[in-house]
């Protein structure tokens, strides 16, 4: 599971649950091994990979957010979701999210049709960095290295 920050203080996250295998999701749980920093308040809201909203039930509990999948069987939810949620935290940084605080689990059924237990897929770990945002920073870094480089050799200093 990926995640980003809707927002500047990160009081509003988006999750992007990608499970490897093709897989329908019925439940998520995510939850905060440090609730002073990051305490759920609510569900914001749950999408699929085509960007339509999602029915799900949330229970917000100590320290994290129960998501469960309010459609039948036949309208299991595919991957990626993105789910985003509310936190009461203030002021926090994207950096903040993968620090290992932030941990997921779910089950997730291999097709649509089936739902029974030989046919479940469970899944779970820590929040990870979304890719592009590691992209553009080593974009950005490498840029400001290559700047620096261009300075160094246009104005050489007195000891060259």
């Amino acid at each position: 599971m990926t995640a980003f920050c809707v927002d500047v203080n990160c009081t509003t996250v988006t999750f992007v649950l990608n499970i490897e295998t093709q897989a329908y999701v019925q439940s998520v749980d995510i939850f905060s091994l440090n609730t002073g920093v990051w305490a759920f308040t609510s569900l914001v809201s749950v999408k699929d990979s085509n960007g339509n909203s999602r029915t799900w039930n949330s229970t917000v509990g100590a320290g994290g957010i129960k998501i469960q999948l309010n459609e039948t069987s036949a309208q299991l939810a595919s991957e990626p979701l993105f789910i985003t949620v509310a936190f009461a935290n203030q002021a926090q940084t994207a950096a903040g999210l993968f620090n290992g605080d932030l941990v997921f689990s779910g089950l997730a059924y291999g097709d649509s049709v089936s739902t029974l237990p030989s046919n479940q897929i469970s899944f779970g770990g820590t929040v990870t960095p979304e890719p592009i945002s590691i992209a553009l920073l080593g974009t950005g870094l490498a840029g400001l290295a290559g700047v620096g480089a261009r300075r160094r050799k246009r104005f050489p200093t007195e000891s060259e």
